[in-house]
């Protein structure tokens, strides 16, 4: 005999193989069908539950996220990443500090000090030598921003307050976007330039 709930060899309470047969009786298959019938029903309310609430996260994560179509300048202002074009005018920056980095006097790095504010970047665009090492001090003032370069793949982000530095070596001759990527003014983007002249 094979129980798995029971009072006793005589009242089998759900399903009992007391039968020498191996049958189950009427009240054993009608009690096994609503278990099953039970356990469904549990199983549908549960996902149709957790569908409820995955509809529910997604509307309130809908709302809660700012609205970014203001921050994007109409399609025909957009700006490209890179320009092979360099404006015929652009004379290098002047570093706030120029490192020698051997007796080349070609090889060098430049020192810039950029700072992010709600109307913008100052200086909005910095000029300087293909070859150079730039390292970019990052300064926010009146909030969080950060500087993006999408050409060169070059981000810092910084809080308010905050000096961030970030290097790189300019190589392609050319004109490249600058602009806040996750932490710009509310309803803005702003953008600015990296000019790189041979």
């Amino acid at each position: 005999m094979i129980s798995f709930f029971h009072r006793d060899k005589k009242n089998c309470v759900a399903i009992c193989y007391n039968n020498s047969n191996g049958m189950l009786s009427k009240q054993q298959k009608i009690i096994l069908v609503a278990a099953g019938v039970f356990v469904i029903i549990v199983v549908a309310v549960g996902l149709l539950f957790r569908e409820k609430t995955a509809e529910e996260k997604s509307a309130a994560q809908k709302n809660s996220q700012p609205r970014t179509s203001n921050l994007q300048p109409p399609a025909s202002n957009l700006q490209p990443a890179y320009s092979p074009e360099v404006p015929k005018d652009a004379k290098p920056t002047e570093p706030t500090q120029t490192i020698k980095l051997d007796a080349n006097p070609e090889n060098k790095q430049g020192i810039f000090q950029i700072e992010a504010t709600a109307n913008g970047y100052s200086p909005a665009s910095i000029v300087v030598k293909s070859g150079d090492i730039v390292t970019l001090k990052f300064t926010s003032k009146g909030g969080d921003y950060d500087f993006h370069s999408p050409a060169y793949g070059t981000y810092i982000s910084a809080k308010d307050g905050e000096t961030k530095e970030v290097s790189f070596k300019p190589t392609t001759v050319g004109t490249f976007l600058i602009q806040c990527r996750d932490a710009c003014p509310p309803d803005k983007k702003i953008t600015g330039q990296l000019i790189v002249i041979p």
